[in-house]
């Protein structure tokens, strides 16, 4: 009767991952990535545990956890996972996973009321830090020590009031992936802003075929016909750097002020 202990297979035999296609050549010769990238199951697997999983993903912003024991849930390369704040205002990040047979100690977003997390399946309790408090009924089961078998943290980091967490043991600091961000943005500070609402849609695709999309802006006259009757579009820019890009592009001079307000540019 011992606690689970989950981990991550490796992956081989990816399709169409060689020394070519994973060139980076001049825009001018370029091509789009092979399709079996966005098709085969095999290669979504690596997707999620070669890059979703070792890189910072945005989880929900601190104004949704004011006090001791709020706490958000969510999925990360299909692992649950919880950002909850302590007794001692800190925000921790761990698998959203007891300990014992892996039931979840969130199913939503909400307040512990309690002062703890405890797991949905057995009733296993946790402090806010993590620690495992309470265990029912193992008071007969030997070689078992409470303070051995706590929560599985998982990195958290903050930037701008917005919470990201990265499942790799050893992730470089958030601040390398966003180096550049609140210059290239000021005098905007995220940092003033509150979480409002969180709308998901569900998209039927492979998140990288949603992922080329958004990146570009060559669909704009076509499929955003009324925003691309305020844009020069000819002036439309995309800005690159070792971890985001921007694309933005300067408002028509006889645009309707309206669409817009007082803003300069279009971002």
């Amino acid at each position: 009767h011992q606690p689970m202990i989950l981990e991550r297979p490796a992956r081989t035999n990816l399709p169409d991952l060689n020394a070519d296609t994973l060139t980076t050549k001049p825009i001018e010769q370029a091509f789009t990535a092979p399709s079996s990238w966005y098709t085969s199951a095999e290669f979504h697997a690596f997707d999620r545990e070669a890059i979703i999983a070792t890189h910072w993903q945005y989880v929900g912003h601190v104004s949704q956890l004011p006090n001791a024991g709020d706490h958000i849930v969510s999925q990360i390369a299909n692992d649950p996972v919880i950002a909850v704040r302590g007794k001692d205002d800190v925000v921790r990040g761990f698998y959203n996973v007891c300990r014992h047979r892996a039931g979840p100690l969130a199913l939503e977003n909400g307040c512990s009321e309690r002062g703890m997390l405890q797991c949905k399946y057995h009733g296993w309790t946790y402090t806010l830090e993590g620690s495992l408090r309470g265990v029912p009924h193992w008071d007969r089961v030997d070689l078992f020590d409470k303070k051995d078998y706590g929560l599985t943290p998982v990195a958290l980091e903050i930037w701008q009031g917005m919470i990201f967490i990265n499942l790799s043991p050893a992730p470089a600091p958030l601040l390398e992936t966003v180096l550049g961000i609140s210059e290239r943005i000021a005098p905007i500070s995220l940092s003033d802003l509150q979480f409002h609402q969180r709308i998901v849609y569900p998209v039927k695709c492979n998140w990288k075929a949603y992922v080329d999309n958004y990146l570009e802006g060559y669909h704009v006259p076509i499929v955003h016909p009324e925003l691309n009757k305020v844009l020069d579009y000819a002036q439309y820019r995309t800005e690159t750097a070792p971890h985001y890009s921007l694309q933005y592009s300067p408002f028509r001079k006889d645009a309707d002020s309206s669409f817009y307000g007082e803003a300069d540019e279009a971002f």
